[in-house]
């Protein structure tokens, strides 16, 4: 009866800790989207989760901070700050523990003739890309890039897949260091690890040759960052929207 009474208690202890999810799991954080306006002829941006404005008159190139959101289906959208007009929504899918970030990316004046539809080119329309990116810091001395392809051709000319690659001006002919070929416009962010310790110059070629859209400055990046790469701007343009390599940290 002894040995019956104890394996009923062992049993009952077992039960507790199956009920406590095995002594302290809890519930997941809710995900984290960050917004970026990449659309180099837009006014300042909004950004909605649903109802509620999570980034406010955000100009070209800049990002909010990190904005807590509810998991599960939303409705994202953007707004132009200046006129009201609502540019893109979409319905996505934010799910527990992740981080996210949202871009425009496009063109928000991308109907250059409203007179000849043939002088459109819906494929540079402005649009929300989102996607998830890994949250963990990089190990040892190395850091994270996340690689967003948001740079367009000239009017005119259907824009094209990059390879984002590293580029020693001493050898141009040497193999690059760090690669990601193939990111195609306006796709979800893809990821690159690099050393932190090195002075890295980065360029976006088209996809498959030699031609650079492209350059960045040499850049040495913080041990354990994590940065949005944007190639951003249009060809042939100058000023602010030039085409360019814009590095932001986001951690």
């Amino acid at each position: 009866m002894k040995i019956l009474g104890f394996l009923s208690l062992l049993a009952v202890m077992a039960l507790g800790l199956i009920g406590c999810g095995g002594g302290g799991g809890g519930d997941l954080p809710d995900p984290t989207d960050r917004f970026v306006n990449a659309s180099p002829d837009a006014n300042p941006l909004d950004f909605f989760i649903d109802a509620d404005k999570k980034a406010s008159a955000l100009t070209y190139l800049t990002t909010s901070t990190d904005q807590n959101i509810s998991s599960g289906d939303r409705d994202a959208s953007v707004v132009d700050s200046t006129t009201s007009d609502n540019l893109d929504a979409q319905a996505l899918t934010f799910d527990k523990d992740k981080k996210y970030v949202t871009l425009a990316i496009g063109l928000e004046n991308w109907q250059f003739n409203l007179g000849d539809p043939n002088d459109d080119e819906p494929d540079k329309r402005l649009r929300l890309v989102t996607g998830p990116y890994t949250k963990t810091t990089p190990n040892g001395t190395t850091a994270r890039l996340v690689i967003v392809h948001a740079f367009m051709r000239k009017q005119g000319f259907q824009t094209p897949g990059i390879d984002f690659q590293s580029f020693d001006a001493g050898n141009p002919q040497a193999p690059p260091l760090y690669s990601k070929p193939g990111i195609q416009f306006a796709s979800a962010p893809v990821e690159l690890t690099v050393n932190s310790n090195d002075s890295i110059v980065f360029q976006a070629r088209r996809e498959g040759t030699e031609n650079p859209f492209a350059q960045s400055a040499a850049t040495v990046f913080d041990t354990g960052g994590i940065y949005l790469a944007i190639v951003a701007g249009i060809e042939d343009a100058v000023g602010s929207q030039a085409p360019q390599i814009k590095f932001i940290k986001i951690n």
